[in-house]
């Protein structure tokens, strides 16, 4: 089972085949999906598939996982989808998913490297620093792409300004270092966030 975040595009595909003979072939119109919650019998989101762009029998759907499309979080979903291939109907189930509570957190990169323990950072496309001094102190960061993938640390000074982000050992030690070079780009998370 999947587990998504509520408020996200939810994406799936099918493929379709002869019942016949098994060959990859278009499905005689559109395929349909549903997604159904918990034990309810009654889909609270449908629509169609569309046929991928130059392929044949190959099919995508998307979804918005919001409130105002009946979804819930911590709940249980299943999404099936209906066929019709050369006069045949099928259905299946597709994927079955639990929505958790939105993640609070803000993806920034690298900027520049000022010692291997402390360097500065700039948003991803689509987010937005912290506007104020202090306001990802205690937040934990992880490194989610270079040299330090998974490798977690405590923000323990943040300065608006320059996207300077510190992380300092006890009093009287040195910055934490982390154990393999910083380089520019690196992709971190910040989670904790409004907590």
């Amino acid at each position: 089972m999947t587990e998504i975040y509520f408020g996200q595009t939810y994406r799936n595909g099918i493929g379709t085949r002869d019942p016949a003979g098994g060959s990859i072939v278009a499905a005689d119109s559109a395929p349909d999906w549903g997604i159904y919650e918990d034990d309810t019998d009654t889909a609270i989101l449908t629509g169609s598939f569309t046929a991928r762009a130059s392929t044949t029998g190959k099919y995508r759907m998307t979804a918005s996982l919001t409130k105002a499309n009946g979804f819930e979080m911590l709940k249980y979903y299943e999404v099936w989808a209906e066929t019709t291939v050369n006069t045949i109907d099928d259905h299946a189930i597709i994927d079955r998913f639990f929505l958790l509570p939105p993640r609070l957190s803000l993806y920034a990169t690298v900027a520049t490297v000022t010692d291997n323990g402390d360097f500065t950072i700039a948003a991803v496309p689509t987010m937005t620093l912290p506007a104020t001094d202090d306001a990802v102190n205690d937040c934990y960061m992880v490194f989610c792409s270079g040299n330090n993938k998974g490798v977690p640390r405590a923000i323990t000074d943040y300065v608006q300004s320059t996207g300077q982000v510190t992380f300092e050992g006890a009093a009287g030690e040195p910055d934490e270092e982390f154990p393999r070079t910083v380089v520019v780009d690196d992709i971190i998370e910040i989670i904790g966030l409004n907590r």
